[in-house]
């Protein structure tokens, strides 16, 4: 359901600073993004040193791992199957897949 919504915003005394609007939108996966989806499995999770991607029935084209404020850390365009992460902090990442038709993203922990 999309929609709107109206926060207003305290400080610890209990004045108000303002409002904030929060505007949101719900948004289905296309076919070809669910098909993605439903044919990756991304395991250890958590991961130690290698994460591996396993793809039965679409080709992978490129992978980004983003930190979890949103940052690039890395890029692979080829050998997705076995993914270093020992450059890795430990904490908890995401993982940008994606095909030709679309992509999909994970979270994994980096231990």
């Amino acid at each position: 359901m999309d929609g709107t919504i109206t926060v207003q915003v305290l400080n610890d005394s209990g004045v108000e600073y303002g409002d904030v609007t929060l505007v949101f939108a719900c948004v289905s996966l296309s076919n070809a993004d669910e098909i993605l989806e439903n044919s990756l499995k991304l395991y250890p999770n958590p991961v130690i040193n290698i994460l591996t991607i396993e793809s039965n029935s679409v080709a992978i084209s490129n992978v980004e791992i983003y930190s979890i404020l949103g940052k690039k850390i890395k890029e692979i365009n080829s050998n997705f199957s076995f993914i270093t992460t020992d450059n890795l902090s430990s904490g908890i990442y995401f993982i940008k897949i994606y095909s030709e038709n679309g992509f999909t993203i994970r979270k994994f922990l980096k231990r």
